[in-house]
């Protein structure tokens, strides 16, 4: 079954609502903005941390017989967390929140007919003060091949 970027991003967010309802974060939600340059200005992200955001990050496909392809569709998931009171604090804070996301999606089928996700990666995206508060940014690509039949 094929299923839109959109079926497979709302899945991943329902996926991680509990982070939401137990209170560990301000933030759940897909990032539609322009991510570089809220790099570039990262006092625009404050006011949504501790963030956990979703973001498509593409596809890829490999050609098989039959007019199958697989295709590895990959999203990446931003975790950020501030802090007033430090630079240990911030970084526990984050690192928390990547342990938490890594055993919500890691293997997860997200209720799909897909195969189960893995985790590709986990790096620093930003690090260090902004405006008097401690940020860490990190960010973790999930992925998963699917048979994506071209009709």
């Amino acid at each position: 079954m094929n299923y839109t970027i959109k079926q497979i991003e709302d899945k991943i967010l329902s996926s991680l609502r509990d982070l939401k309802v137990n209170n560990r974060v301000k933030t759940l939600d897909a990032y539609q903005g322009d991510l570089e340059d809220a790099l570039e200005n990262p006092e625009r992200l404050i006011v949504l941390f501790p963030a956990v955001l979703v973001v498509f990050s593409g596809n890829t496909y490999t050609e098989n017989p039959h007019e199958v392809y697989i295709q590895r569709i990959s999203f990446d998931i931003i975790i950020g967390s501030n802090s007033l009171r430090g630079e240990k604090q911030r970084t526990l804070g984050v690192y928390e929140l990547l342990e938490d996301v890594r055993e919500i999606l890691t293997g997860n089928q997200l209720d799909l007919q897909i195969p189960p996700l893995s985790l590709v990666r986990e790096q620093p995206v930003l690090v260090g003060k902004v405006k008097g508060r401690f940020l860490a940014v990190y960010a973790a690509t999930y992925s998963a091949d699917i048979d994506y039949t071209s009709y």
